[in-house]
């Protein structure tokens, strides 16, 4: 006899009749006619080749070898059992790790806070954060989740929109009270501007827009940095000029480390994105991504 040839249901039946000593009422418990459950326990005895019930016209008992295969039928549905509720303890309890890729000054302020206060609720998840501010390609780095500033090319990347942010140019007070601040993007050009590389490239070119009319300039850069975080510290020591994504410069401004500049004219729009390479599929990494859109909303 192998075990795949006995069904869990017809364990469960076998029990239920032990356990009530009658088939109506084990009928009764199964939802299943008096016959029905009669029958199915011939069965069960004819493929096991013994007998498990003595019956008699009103009460129905446990034979010797009934009794002994009663014992490990208990055992083996309640570990089944205890199974099935650990099972659903792990889905409802996240845990694992999630790989994510973020740039460097986004990663160190609000998504460092964000990320925190995730673990805060679910403490069994564990983060590897790598930080560049150069695009990772998905499908070599080791990357779960990539949160960007550029709308991916490769159209078999996922990519839903965290947050419509625009660049905006700022100056600590130090700067500005030391060399003025510029009213217009061409006086960029006689200014210390600090930048940084993206794509291994030095963003040199900044574009803003004034009544639907683009306006470009090439700055000079006065330092270029591989890690747009220390453009952004000093620009807050009073170096020069920084030209970032909102997100970025959110609590610098609102603490007046920095103060936006050329204010006349909007910034190049820089939404900022959560990519993956195919549909997200485990609960920590849904449940990632809709937390993180949850906060990104609460921005103005």
């Amino acid at each position: 006899m192998h075990i795949n040839q006995i069904s869990l249901s017809q364990l469960r039946q076998f029990i239920v009749v032990a356990q009530r000593g009658s088939f109506s009422r084990a009928a009764d418990e199964l939802a299943m006619s008096a016959p029905a459950v009669t029958n199915a326990i011939k069965k069960l005895e004819t493929e096991l080749g013994a007998r498990l019930l003595e019956r008699t016209t009103r009460t129905v008992r446990l034979t010797e070898a009934g009794e002994d295969f009663y014992q490990h039928c208990l055992q083996a549905t309640l570990q089944l059992q205890t199974g099935l509720d650990n099972l659903q303890l792990c889905q409802n309890t996240l845990g694992g790790n999630i790989r994510i890729s973020a740039p460097a000054d986004l990663a160190r302020t609000l998504l460092s806070q964000w990320l925190q206060e995730f673990v805060q609720t679910h403490p069994n998840i564990r983060f590897d954060l790598t930080v560049t501010d150069t695009v990772t390609n998905l499908y070599q780095a080791p990357v779960d989740l990539a949160i960007r500033y550029t709308t991916p090319q490769d159209s078999g990347l996922i990519a839903r929109e965290l947050f419509p942010a625009r660049r905006v140019a700022c100056a600590s007070p130090a700067y500005i009270e030391q060399f003025g601040s510029p009213k217009t993007p061409d006086e960029l050009t006689q200014h210390r501007c600090l930048t940084y590389k993206v794509s291994n490239q030095p963003d040199c070119h900044w574009s803003f827009s004034q009544n639907g009319q683009e306006h470009g300039v090439s700055i000079q850069p006065f330092a270029v940095f591989d890690d747009s975080s220390l453009a952004r510290q000093w620009a807050i020591d009073g170096l020069g000029i920084v030209y970032k994504s909102e997100l970025d410069v959110r609590n610098d401004i609102q603490s007046g480390l920095l103060r936006p500049i050329l204010g006349d004219f909007t910034g190049q729009a820089s939404p900022l994105f959560l990519v993956h390479p195919s549909r997200l599929h485990t609960r920590r990494l849904t449940t990632l991504a809709e937390f993180l859109q949850a906060r990104f909303s609460t921005l103005k």
